[in-house]
């Protein structure tokens, strides 16, 4: 069961990266300016907060099942990352002061590469 949240987890993830990436790969590649390819964006856009909690819970119950506790692992730190990636959106979200994007942007770089840690070497801090 554990397996399934954590699958779920990775997808969501994946989701929510993507607007930034396919936004990024338009600008500096593919240099579209197709209506379909901008409304695909605003859509993943609209399903970012939602997904982004979604996310979390996904993310703390696949924790749950497979320690049961909370414990130092590469887990709980991609956790703490996520939890400030989305204070961080929350803030920009309220605010729209461009430091709490830049913060949010960041984090979610982070926690990619977390992610990716903990994907490969989940028990690298034991």
């Amino acid at each position: 069961m554990y397996s399934i949240f954590g699958w779920i987890s990775a997808g969501i993830l994946g989701i929510l990266l993507l607007p930034f990436i396919l936004l990024r790969l338009n600008k500096y590649i593919f240099k579209t300016k197709s209506k379909a390819f901008f409304n695909s964006i605003i859509v993943l856009r609209r399903l970012h907060k939602p997904l982004g909690v979604l996310f979390l819970a996904a993310a703390l119950y696949h924790g749950y099942l497979i320690l049961g506790r909370i414990t130092l692992h590469t887990g709980t730190v991609l956790y703490s990352i996520l939890i400030l990636t989305a204070v961080f959106g929350g803030g920009y979200y309220r605010t729209k002061n461009s430091n709490f994007l830049k913060l949010h942007r960041l984090f979610a770089a982070s926690a990619l590469v977390m992610f990716l840690v903990h994907f490969f070497y989940p028990y690298a801090f034991s």
